[in-house]
């Protein structure tokens, strides 16, 4: 036999970011969450847990926290990524206050172009990232399938792109997070 090499290329990597926000912003969403869950529904249909609809950025901390984002953080992502442009704005922003024995099904945001979560109060309910082969079926039998769970910190964001598909455990106890959507346009 030739000597020979196996060079390997990665084509399309996924790249997901995180950072830490200021337990002061979770603290403040703590508050919110203990002063309206009452009023909020259990209305997503992939999300078994309650949540404060659409209108997240009727609270001035999510308005703040998601300014930041667009502001500050999605355009240094966009600048290592070498983007064309950095126009962000906020689609769409809600918390959800999970109980015991709630969960969020396998799911994407496909419509937006970036997602974040907030994990304001972690549980033992985590956050977990699906190979997309896994969700479409597509493992071969003798790959060895993969998801990448988060392990969740309070005040840890979690950038990524809003195709990917993720998905809440079963949660033993309280769990609160802050979903945002995110557009970037010419």
């Amino acid at each position: 036999m030739h000597d020979y090499k196996i060079n390997k290329t990665s084509w399309f990597p996924t790249e997901v970011y995180d950072c830490n926000i200021g337990h002061k912003y979770c603290d403040q969403i703590l508050k919110i969450v203990n002063e309206d869950k009452d009023r909020w529904t259990k209305g997503l249909k992939n999300v078994k847990a309650l949540t404060s609809g659409w209108e997240g950025l009727k609270y001035p901390v999510l308005q703040e926290i998601s300014n930041f984002i667009t502001d500050k953080i999605l355009p240094v992502i966009g600048q290592q990524n070498n983007w064309q442009y950095n126009n962000w704005s906020t689609v769409s922003t809600w918390i959800n206050f999970y109980l015991p024995g709630d969960k969020a099904l396998p799911h994407n945001h496909a419509n937006n172009h970036y997602s974040a979560i907030l994990i304001v109060k972690p549980s033992t309910g985590n956050l977990v990232f699906e190979d997309p082969k896994d969700i479409h079926t597509l493992y071969p039998p003798f790959e060895k399938r993969y998801e990448q769970r988060i392990n969740e910190d309070k005040g840890k964001l979690i950038l990524f792109p809003s195709y990917l598909y993720h998905y809440v455990s079963e949660c033993e106890n309280e769990r609160i997070s802050v979903a945002f959507n995110f557009s970037n346009e010419p």
